[in-house]
């Protein structure tokens, strides 16, 4: 769940969520406040259709690390879309030929089991810091040809770098960048709706991209054969998605924006660093 669904979450609101052109690299680094980054703009229908075609055509191709610098971004920008759509009252597309199913509330849900294409699998291996769960994992992945030196590469891996860390870790990067560019910015004493959406896009991203580069580093330490097994294991076991456009979406942002501006976001993060520590 990104930053903002989590505090839609908490407001009663039901919401999960670079963009649908980002270039396939990932960073080697948390990614810090881009100003000239801007969260997705308004398009018609048919334009996210093609956008979405056109990701998943490109993405058929690619090989399981590079897939996954892709899904998950594309992912965040079509909440933001569906969301900027529902913000102007119209009315919201049929996905189903790409797996979003709509309910009668104006919801979809997306089955991923039903749905590889969208490659989100990766979002349940944050289970893995929890060594219960991990055992659980190892017993159902030796099923499927992990021998024991892959799981014990796993296990070192996951020791060194906690995945739930790694989040926190890139928000907070991002969250500092920000703090240090209004403090430049004078005119950034008040968030207009402009930064607002531009701070919320960017830690929803910035999220994203921290657990993306945490699983890549997983990935590449297992062949190709261990990672289609990872992928195809966790990919059966990642459940459904629910994601219900908001009609306040602007409003949201700006209250969460002045949530992560103050500082009570950072100190949440905080609170979490020190609940992962073992």
């Amino acid at each position: 769940m990104n930053s903002l669904a989590t505090f839609r979450t908490s407001t009663a609101l039901h919401a999960l969520a670079l963009g649908l052109l980002l270039a396939l690299t990932m960073p080697s680094r948390a990614a810090e406040f881009d100003s000239q980054l801007k969260s997705p703009a308004l398009v018609s229908q048919e334009r996210l259709k093609t956008q979405l075609r056109g990701n998943f055509d490109r993405a058929a191709s690619l090989s399981i690390p590079d897939r996954l610098r892709l899904t998950g971004m594309q992912w965040i920008d079509l909440t933001w879309q569906l969301n900027r759509m529902a913000q102007a009252g119209e009315e919201l597309p049929d996905l189903s030929e790409f797996g979003l199913q709509k309910q009668a509330d104006g919801s979809y849900v997306l089955d991923h089991a039903k749905n590889p294409q969208w490659g989100l699998w990766y979002r349940v291996l944050t289970d893995l810091q929890n060594p219960g769960f991990f055992e659980g994992y190892a017993n159902r992945l030796r099923d499927r040809g992990f021998r024991d030196r892959d799981i014990q590469v796993m296990k070192e891996y996951v020791a060194a770098h906690q995945p739930r860390r790694a989040v926190v870790d890139g928000q907070r990067v991002l969250i500092q960048s920000v703090k240090a560019q209004r403090s430049r910015t004078p005119r950034l004493a008040k968030t207009d709706a402009t930064d607002a959406a531009l701070y919320v896009y960017q830690l929803d991203r910035a999220r994203e991209a921290a657990l993306q580069l945490w699983a890549a580093g997983l990935l590449s330490r297992l062949d190709e054969q261990r990672q289609r097994a990872l992928a195809s294991y966790c990919q059966e076991i990642s459940g459904v998605t629910l994601f219900l456009p908001d009609s306040n979406f602007d409003q949201s942002i700006q209250m969460f924006a002045e949530v992560m501006t103050s500082g009570r976001y950072e100190q949440q993060l905080l609170q979490q660093e020190q609940e992962s520590r073992p």
